[in-house]
C-alpha cells in the first residue's frame, strides 16, 4: 500500500528538494506487518507509473536480500541507469530500502554530495512511521530536521561537523542535551569535544562522561550496542531526574569517542531511539573519516606546493650556488695574495709587534678562508670530505657541522656547557676516507654529553714550532676527581686515525680543574717552519708558474724566489705550453680555472710529454675538486687558495723526494 501520511510526504518532499532529485521512494515493513511505500516526485505522477516504480523498487529489494542470481549486474545497471538505491534494518526490526533517481544533469554531483546524509535520514523516516502509526502520535517537524542534517555533510571541519550533529541529533530524538566525547590515542582518556546543551547540563557534560568506567569500556570494546543509565546509581554523575543513552562512534571497528544524549526521566529513551542515534553515529564516523580524509589531502596539496616551489627555489639556488661558487673563487685568489704578502713581510721583518699583527692578520685570512670553503661546500651538489686540507680547516668544519647538535643538547639536557674555538693557520693534511673527520666528530659529540655540569670546552688550532696541534680543553667549575677521558669511548679509535696520520696524542691534567687532549700532527723540517729554510738535500728548482691572477702569480713567484728557485711564470695556458719543454722545468705549479686553455688541459699536455714532471694545482675551486678526477688526470698534488707557505713547501719537499725515488728505480 501507498501510505498518504502527510508528514512522511513532507518528509520525503524535503529530501528530494536538498538532494535536487527528480524522484525518491521509501519502502518499509515493521515486524510481522505488511510492506508500505511512500514516493515523491517533481513532477505529477500517474497512479500506473507511481505503482510501476513501487514494482521496481520491490524486485530490486528481493533480488538484493535474497541474493539471486544476477543481483549484482541487477544493482549495478539501477544505479548506473536511475540513481541510488540502498537497503537498511533497524535494531527494532525494521526493514526497508530507498531509491534516489536524479535528473541526468545533476546525478553525479548530487549522488556524491547526498548520498550519505540521505542514507541517514531516510531509515529514520521509516521508522519515525512506524512509531507513529503504532502509537497514533503525530510526528511533525521532520522536514527542519531534514534540512539541518543535509548541512552536517556540507561542514568544512570536522569540529563545524561534530557541532552542528549534536545540534541534529537532540532534535531527532528529543534530548535535553547532547555530548560528544573522543580520545586520543587506545588507552588514552575520553575528553569532552562538543556539548550541545541549554541548561545545567551543560557544565555537568562538560566535566567528563556521566557514566561508570565499566558500562564506558564496554562500549568503546564493542561489547555491547548502546548504555541506558538513570539516577545517581548508575551514573558517574549525579543526574537526578534524567536519564542517559550512549553509543560508541565506531571507525574501521575500532571505537575512540562516544555520542551522549541526556533527557528527563519522564520520557525514557525508545527502540526508535537507539536506532536512530546508532545510525547516526555511523554517519557521524564516516563524516569524520571523510573530512580527515580531505584534511590529509589538503596537507598533501600544501606539501607538493611546498615542494614545487622548493623546486623552483633549488634551481635558482642552483644558479645562485654557480654565482657564489665564482665569487668564492676570486675571493681565493685575493686571499692567496694578501696572505703570499703576509707571508714574505714575516720572512723580511724582524720587529716582535710587527710580526703579532702579521700573525693576526694571518689569523683573519684564516677565518676568511673558512667562511669561503663554506660558501662553496653551500654551493656544490656535495661535500667532498676526502679533499686536501688544512688542519684548522678540517676541525672548523667538523665544529660547524656538530655544533648545532652540540648547543641544542646543552639546552635541551640543561647541561649549561660553553664551547669556545680559535682556528690558528696550520698545514694541510690528507683525509683520504674521511676518517680524521668522523673520529673527531665522535669525539667531540661524546664530550659534550659527558662533560662535567657548567664546563667550559675550547677547540684550538695552531702550528707550534714544527709541529701542527689540535688541543681540546675541558675546564671544570671545580675540581672533578671522578671525571677522566677514559669517560669518552670514540678516543680510542680517534688515537688509531691519529697514529695512522703520522702523529701522536698526549693526555694532561694541568690542574683538578683542566684536562687536556692534545694531537701532534705535520710533523715537519725543524728548519721548515721559515720562509727561505730550503732542505739543504734539495737543490734549487727549475719551476713554472701558470695562473691568470697576476696578484697570485706574482706572489708565488716571490715566495719560490725567496726559496731559491728559478721561477719562470705564463699568463695562461697556452703561454705555458709554449715554454714548456721537456727537462726545461723540474716542476709546475698550474691553476684550474683560466680562460683559453684550462688547468686541467695544461696537466694532460705536460703529463704526456713529461709524465715524471711533477704538477701541482692550484686552486680557489679545491673544495669542489672531484677526487676521482684528479687522480685520472695526473695531478701530484692540490694547493687550495689561500695556501699556506708550510704547504708549498710541504709539496715542494714531498713531490721532490718521489721524485729521486722514482728516478732511483
Amino acid at each position: 500500500m501507498v501510505t498518504d501520511h502527510g508528514s512522511l510526504l513532507e518528509a520525503l518532499d524535503a529530501a528530494r528538494r536538498l538532494a535536487r532529485a527528480r524522484r525518491i521512494a521509501l519502502a518499509w515493513r515493521a515486524p510481522g506487518g505488511r510492506w508500505q511505500f511512500g514516493v515523491r516526485s517533481r513532477d505529477d505522477m500517474l497512479p500506473q507509473t507511481e505503482q510501476r516504480l513501487s514494482q521496481d523498487l520491490m524486485r530490486l529489494y528481493e533480488a538484493t536480500a535474497q541474493r539471486a542470481e544476477g543481483w549484482p549486474r541487477l544493482l549495478a545497471d539501477w544505479r548506473a541507469a536511475r540513481g541510488d538505491f540502498e537497503t537498511f534494518v533497524l535494531p527494532s526490526g525494521t526493514e526497508g530500502c530507498f531509491a534516489v533517481l536524479y535528473e541526468d544533469e545533476t546525478r553525479d554531483e548530487s549522488a556524491q554530495a547526498h548520498s550519505a546524509w540521505l542514507a541517514l535520514v531516510l531509515p529514520v523516516v521509516a521508522g519515525l512511521a512506524c512509531e507513529s502509526e503504532r502509537s497514533g502520535a503525530h510526528w511533525s517537524g521532520t522536514q527542519a530536521v531534514l534540512e539541518s542534517a543535509a548541512t552536517l555533510w556540507e561542514a568544512a571541519t570536522e569540529s563545524d561537523a561534530l557541532a552542528h550533529g549534536l545540534r541534529v541529533i537532540r532534535r531527532l530524538v528529543d534530548a535535553e542535551a547532547a555530548a560528544y566525547y573522543e580520545r586520543s590515542t587506545p588507552a588514552g582518556p575520553l575528553r569532552v569535544r562538543h556539548v550541545d546543551a541549554e541548561t545545567d547540563l551543560h557544565d555537568v557534560l562538560e566535566r567528563g562522561v556521566p557514566l561508570d568506567a565499566d558500562a564506558r569500556e564496554r562500549l568503546l570494546a564493542g561489547d555491547v550496542r548502546s548504555v541506558v543509565g538513570r539516577g545517581p546509581a548508575e551514573l558517574a554523575v549525579s543526574l537526578p531526574g534524567y536519564q542517559l543513552l550512549a553509543i560508541a562512534v565506531r571507525d574501521h571497528d575500532a571505537s575512540d569517542a562516544l555520542i551522549c544524549l541526556v533527557r528527563s526521566d519522564t520520557a525514557p529513551f525508545t527502540e526508535l531511539d537507539r536506532a536512530t542515534l546508532a545510525m547516526f553515529c555511523r554517519q557521524v564516523a564516516g563524516v569524520r573519516e571523510n573530512l580527515r580524509l580531505l584534511n590529509r589531502l589538503q596537507d598533501a596539496n600544501r606539501e607538493l606546493s611546498q615542494t614545487q616551489a622548493q623546486l623552483v627555489e633549488s634551481a635558482r639556488l642552483e644558479t645562485l650556488g654557480e654565482v657564489a661558487a665564482g665569487v668564492a673563487h676570486d675571493i681565493n685568489n685575493v686571499l692567496g695574495a694578501i696572505l703570499g704578502r703576509i707571508q714574505l713581510l714575516q720572512h723580511s721583518v724582524r720587529e716582535p709587534k710587527v710580526l703579532s699583527a702579521l700573525s693576526k692578520m694571518e689569523k683573519t685570512i684564516s677565518d676568511g678562508e673558512g667562511v669561503v670553503h663554506r660558501l662553496q661546500e653551500a654551493a656544490q651538489v656535495r661535500t667532498r670530505p676526502d679533499r686536501v686540507q688544512s688542519l684548522d680547516g678540517l676541525v672548523r668544519d667538523v665544529f660547524t657541522d656538530c655544533e648545532n647538535t652540540l648547543r641544542n643538547r646543552t639546552q635541551i639536557e640543561d647541561r649549561k656547557t660553553v664551547w669556545i674555538t680559535e682556528f690558528w693557520p696550520t698545514g694541510q693534511i690528507k683525509d683520504p676516507r674521511g676518517d680524521l673527520r668522523a673520529a673527531l666528530r665522535q669525539v667531540l659529540m661524546e664530550l659534550s654529553a659527558c662533560a662535567p655540569q657548567d664546563s667550559v670546552l675550547e677547540l684550538q688550532t695552531r702550528r707550534e714550532g714544527n709541529r701542527d696541534t689540535l688541543r681540546i680543553v675541558l675546564v671544570t667549575p671545580d675540581a672533578s676527581p671522578g671525571w677522566s677521558w677514559d669517560a669518552v669511548p670514540g678516543l680510542t679509535q680517534f688515537h688509531r686515525v691519529v697514529q695512522a696520520q703520522g702523529g701522536s696524542m698526549m693526555l694532561n691534567q694541568e690542574s683538578p680543574m683542566e684536562h687536556q687532549l692534545v694531537v701532534y700532527l705535520g710533523v715537519a723540517d725543524p728548519e721548515a717552519s721559515s720562509i727561505g729554510a730550503m732542505d739543504a738535500s734539495r737543490s734549487p728548482m727549475r719551476i713554472l708558474i701558470v695562473d691568470d691572477d697576476i696578484e697570485v702569480r706574482d706572489v708565488l713567484e716571490e715566495l719560490l724566489d725567496v726559496d731559491g728557485h728559478k721561477v719562470s711564470t705564463a699568463a695562461d695556458g697556452a703561454e705555458a705550453l709554449s715554454l714548456f719543454k721537456p727537462g726545461r722545468f723540474d716542476m709546475v705549479f698550474t691553476d684550474l680555472g683560466m680562460p683559453g686553455i684550462s688547468g686541467w688541459q695544461v696537466v694532460e699536455q705536460i703529463k704526456r710529454q713529461a709524465p715524471q714532471t711533477p704538477v701541482v694545482m692550484v686552486t680557489g675551486w679545491g673544495a669542489q675538486l672531484d677526487p676521482a678526477r684528479i687522480a685520472a688526470s695526473g695531478v701530484d698534488r692540490v694547493l687550495t687558495k689561500p695556501f699556506q707557505w708550510l704547504a708549498v713547501l710541504e709539496a715542494l719537499n714531498d713531490l721532490t723526494v718521489a721524485g729521486t725515488a722514482d728516478s732511483g728505480h
